[in-house]
């Protein structure tokens, strides 16, 4: 796992979430890539960057945002770690 992140956050508000918009689109077989638009009501700033590896839904993401608003980009796999076998296996 690689995650370099800053978030910089509002104490003094009442916290709201908010999804504004999300599209995903399959590339292969077990990869999609997701696009999100996100309000979060307490966020001042929000930077992360990551890469997962071996998990449930391993891959890169990309967070960026300001003033309550972010976008979110993710290059995922589908599928879901096995630990005891240490393999993918399909989510269900």
């Amino acid at each position: 796992m690689f995650l370099i992140k800053l978030f910089v956050e509002n104490p003094f508000r009442n916290e709201r979430f908010k999804n504004l918009f999300s599209k995903c689109y399959k590339v292969s077989k077990n990869k999609f890539f997701e696009f999100e638009v996100l309000y979060h009501s307490v966020m001042v700033i929000d930077f992360s960057l990551g890469y997962t590896s071996r998990r449930d839904h391993g891959g890169l993401e990309f967070n960026f945002g300001a003033l309550g608003y972010s976008l979110a980009f993710r290059l995922l796999d589908y599928r879901h770690w096995d630990y005891k076998k240490n393999k993918w296996v399909m989510a269900k």
